[in-house]
């Protein structure tokens, strides 16, 4: 029934025949927001039951309730022992409810006429009986001069078989919800789009009427889902210029931001997409557009701005799009609806003013995606001779030059690649374009390094951006990391002058190029900064040498044996859960993970949904687990991403430098009472990552903020709470234990 009919429903059956009732749809339908305005006439209670953990919880939020004063509480407090019980959101120190509780709730009832609402069955504690929550409620019904409405989603209800059967005996009618009022849809939009904000970028009611035409033709229910989607367009729409987008793209990108909220919340098409992208999905059933369409340019910012990935990049690209659209031709027709004629001259023209000739107004992100865009139809035409590979290749050259390179070279090659590449040609001018890019990338990042030396300053955020984005093989492929590396080593690896006299800023300096060296799995670059470390040690005095040796051990490269033979690493690991044994080998990598990785997994789904309703539990107490979940997901994705070489930590065995950092550890996890077995000497041959222990942060439901500080922990950010740092050593691939350096005798005691 539409949520409108519930009224009737209410007034001529509820109220003088039945006792308990449900109210039964989907979430976000309307069902509280009704029926708190239903009832505003009425003497009511509303309680939910989400965040409540105890049936002695629910009694106590109806206590509560009906001690709108509070004095009977205070004076209950005060005659009781503390305990904690949860009350909606809340955990709070509250009295020891006795059995007599309910005698208390009884006795109140009885003086007052008045409905109780219990919402949020479906989601109610597990901790919580089923059985015995509906035993309650059906004990309460029959105080006189009380009436119940229970407010469920009844498809996520669990302990469905017992509810079931305890259902029929408890509540005397259901009401099936299927559908909200055009009311409830007229004041949302009302709310949130009459403003001056909107009005600025595109009329109302042209936003109204999109919003309408998108509810109507896609069958949206969830009123949450709307609100979500009018605020995410709103938040979108703002940011950009309106002298620069045109008014029709203005009404398509409502229904792209629309369109993204709606299949992250209700997954209306994707879920039968078969494999498809969200972009495909989008384009299909919002568009009834194919892969053809140049929108795919725009969809994707969108969808990363939503998932709260690199947003001001994202803000660019989808701003370039827009740029580029208006600047690289010079009609507004999208090519596949031109005639032949129309299509060779929009070819012609693209050759002529942007591949024979630079056209200053774009960069070469958009030019790339122009190209590609009209590429295929040069071929479909039979005129593939108007696009020469020569004057291709000449312009991915001059367009190079064009990039910013204050920018991260990820992001720089991540929004030059197109949604697909529309030509096997396009393949070879991208990998070219690439190439290009990165070489003459890192010629000014190892320009400004120079400068950065030679005035002094030690800028280390640009020695760590040039080995980490060295690792990184998706914007550096192997033969023009070859000639990168050619540049490093001809300047001596950047190592600086540590012979006399040096700073601080100098010897963090050099700490970050023998970490970062390290830790990457090319061997090349390994020896090379050996050889390089070598080299300068017979021009330097007795403390240079010191400094320079010490450095090699630190990261061991003493233990690197010249010639291309593969390094392996000597750690100390303490061996805790289960006993290690001598000759022992573990593997770590992609296929093979800690006990860790389960026991974050485990939590990613509530993870996921807490991201996309992060107001529901803006005041809830998390578990320890679901915290480490949080925090843990953030941290493999930032890795992933952005430093895909390091190991991961849930992937990998934490190890010391050294043994007397070992026993450190040895000794706390003793004192912690953690089962601790020994201390193991392990021989690694994989991937190294140095961390500070005081970087892992506690994770909580705001996405955005988990990944920055990800962020930080990767980069090794000096902790900001000013604390010398605790060193943890992640190491993956082929380890063997190759010593028992200690054992617990008092092993079985703690077993």
């Amino acid at each position: 029934m539409v949520i409108t009919e519930l009224k009737d429903k209410l007034d001529n059956e509820f109220q003088k025949h039945y006792n308990i009732i449900l109210v039964n749809g989907t979430w976000g339908i309307g069902k509280t927001y009704y029926l708190k305005d239903y009832l505003q006439n009425n003497k009511y209670i509303y309680i939910s039951l989400f965040g409540i953990d105890k049936l002695e919880g629910i009694k106590y939020a109806i206590y509560y309730e009906l001690n709108k004063i509070g004095a009977c509480i205070n004076k209950f407090v005060n005659n009781n022992s503390n305990r904690d019980v949860g009350i909606s959101f809340l955990t709070l120190p509250i009295p020891n409810i006795s059995s007599d509780i309910q005698k208390k709730i009884e006795k109140k009832l009885k003086k007052e006429s008045l409905i109780l609402v219990i919402d949020d069955l479906e989601r109610k504690s597990d901790d919580i009986n089923t059985k015995e929550l509906l035993g309650f409620i059906e004990s309460l019904s029959e105080i006189e001069n009380i009436k119940i409405i229970i407010v469920a989603n009844e498809k996520y209800i669990g302990d469905k078989d017992v509810y079931d059967n305890f259902k029929e005996k408890v509540i005397n009618k259901t009401y099936n919800i299927t559908q909200y009022s055009n009311e409830a849809v007229n004041k949302i939009c009302k709310q949130y789009i009459d403003n001056n904000s909107i009005e600025q970028i595109i009329s109302n009611s042209d936003f109204f009427d999109t919003v309408i035409r998108i509810l109507t033709n896609h069958k949206i229910k969830n009123l949450r889902t709307l609100k979500k989607a009018i605020l995410f367009s709103k938040i979108f729409l703002t940011k950009f210029d309106n002298n620069i987008i045109k008014e029709h793209d203005k009404l398509d990108l409502i229904k792209i931001c629309f369109a993204v909220v709606i299949e992250d919340c209700d997954n209306l098409y994707l879920k039968n997409a078969k494999g498809k992208s969200l972009d495909d999905c989008i384009l299909r059933h919002y568009f009834n557009d194919t892969f053809i369409s140049d929108k795919l340019g725009i969809i994707r910012p969108i969808i990363n701005i939503y998932n709260d990935e690199d947003i001001e990049v994202n803000y660019k690209k989808a701003l370039d799009y827009y740029i580029g659209k208006y600047s690289v031709t010079t009609s507004e027709k999208d090519i596949f609806y031109c005639s032949e004629q129309e299509v060779e001259e929009r070819l012609n023209a693209f050759v002529d003013n942007n591949i024979k000739q630079i056209n200053n107004k774009i960069d070469i992100n958009v030019w790339f995606k122009e190209l590609n865009n009209l590429y295929p139809w040069a071929e479909k035409i039979n005129k593939k001779k108007i696009f020469d590979e020569k004057e291709i290749l000449s312009a991915i050259d001059k367009y190079k030059e064009k990039i910013n390179t204050n920018e991260n070279l990820y992001n720089i090659i991540d929004r030059t690649l197109p949604f697909h590449l529309s030509h096997k040609d396009m393949e070879k001018y991208y990998k070219n374009l690439k190439s290009k890019v990165a070489i003459y990338y890192f010629k000014i990042l190892i320009e400004n390094i120079k400068k950065s030396m030679a005035n002094d300053r030690y800028d280390v955020e640009l020695i760590r951006n040039l080995f980490d984005t060295l690792s990184n093989s998706y914007v550096v492929d192997e033969i023009t990391r070859n000639e990168i590396i050619k540049m490093i080593e001809t300047n001596d690896f950047f190592v600086p002058n540590i012979n006399g006299d040096i700073s601080e800023n100098q010897w963090h300096w050099c700490h970050i190029i023998w970490e970062k060296c390290s830790i990457l799995s090319d061997e090349t670059i390994k020896n090379k900064l050996y050889n390089v470390s070598q080299k300068i040690i017979k021009k330097y005095t007795t403390i240079g040498k010191y400094r320079i040796n010490s450095l090699n051990e630190q990261y061991h490269f003493l233990k690197w044996k010249v010639g291309g033979e593969k390094m392996k690493k000597i750690y100390y690991h303490v061996v805790t859960e289960r006993p290690m044994e001598l000759g022992q080998e573990i593997i770590f990598d992609d296929n093979h993970h800690s006990g860790v990785y389960d026991r974050v997994y485990a939590f990613k789904d509530k993870v996921d949904e807490i991201y996309k309703n992060p107001k529901d539990y803006e005041n809830v107490e998390f578990e320890h687990h679901l915290k480490v979940a949080f925090r843990e997901l953030a941290l493999e994705e930032v890795r992933k991403n952005k430093y895909p070489n390091y190991p991961s930590r849930l992937a990998s065995l934490y190890v010391s430098n050294t043994l007397e950092e070992a026993e450190k550890w040895y000794n706390v996890f003793i004192e912690w009472g953690r089962p601790t077995f020994s201390i193991v000497k392990v021989e690694v041959d994989g991937n190294v990552y140095v961390g500070d222990a005081w970087n892992c942060f506690e994770g909580t439901i705001d996405k955005k903020k988990n990944l920055e500080l990800a962020e930080d922990y990767w980069k090794y950010e000096k902790n900001n709470i000013g604390k010398e740092p605790i060193v943890e050593v992640l190491v993956n691939g082929k380890i063997k234990v190759i010593e028992i350096v200690k054992e617990n005798k008092d092993v079985n005691k703690i077993k």
